[in-house]
């Protein structure tokens, strides 16, 4: 295991036991097969209760959603009513055909997935009571979560090496269909464009 593969093993096991503070979170880790099955099968195969799985996020303007789909993606949270709790479970997928960067996608997955998690425990593109949301803006919202904190210490390397990387897979993601181009647009009314190219830079 080379030093970088380390130090990135390391961040995502810290983030993973702290959770940013967050309360409702359960993070499994499962395979690549595992990624593609049925919401309610990962739930009976890690035990996860519930009564109740909200919905997936539809924009309300009817974009055809390309949303959780990409090579480049490998983890998924699902969102749950279990009585009067609300709780969320964030699938990681840790193993996969490209090993040797793996950790590194493994590491912007849960950034990214928790999130989502922070979006939805303060209920700001999620209204669970009325079973509704966003998903352009819950996905910027994933996405800018993610990169500020890989840029609140300028001097961790590892953290401006994955930010680069972060910033690369954003430009891609953005031509590949109506919906992660409308979510780029969101995520530049927050972030310039111009901050996101030099982030690229390595």
């Amino acid at each position: 295991m080379s030093p970088l593969i380390q130090v990135l093993d390391e961040k995502y096991h810290n983030v993973k036991r702290d959770l940013f503070g967050l309360q409702t979170p359960s993070v499994f880790e499962i395979d690549e097969k595992m990624y593609n099955m049925d919401v309610v099968d990962k739930f009976r195969m890690f035990d996860v209760q519930f009564e109740e799985i909200y919905s997936s996020p539809v924009h309300p303007s009817g974009l055809d959603s390309e949303y959780g789909k990409g090579k480049d993606v490998i983890g998924v949270t699902y969102f749950y009513r279990n009585g009067e709790q609300n709780g969320s479970a964030v699938f990681i997928v840790v193993n996969s055909s490209d090993e040797d960067i793996v950790y590194l996608k493994k590491y912007i997955s849960i950034l990214h997935e928790l999130g989502h998690v922070h979006d939805f425990e303060n209920q700001i593109n999620f209204d669970s009571y009325a079973r509704a949301s966003d998903a352009v803006k819950a996905e910027a919202y994933a996405e800018i979560f993610a990169l500020k904190y890989l840029d609140r210490d300028k001097q961790d390397v590892v953290h401006k090496f994955v930010k680069s990387q972060y910033a690369e897979a954003l430009k891609n993601r953005k031509q590949r269909s109506e919906f992660y181009a409308s979510v780029h647009k969101e995520i530049n009314i927050y972030i310039s464009e111009s901050r996101l190219k030099r982030w690229r830079k390595f």
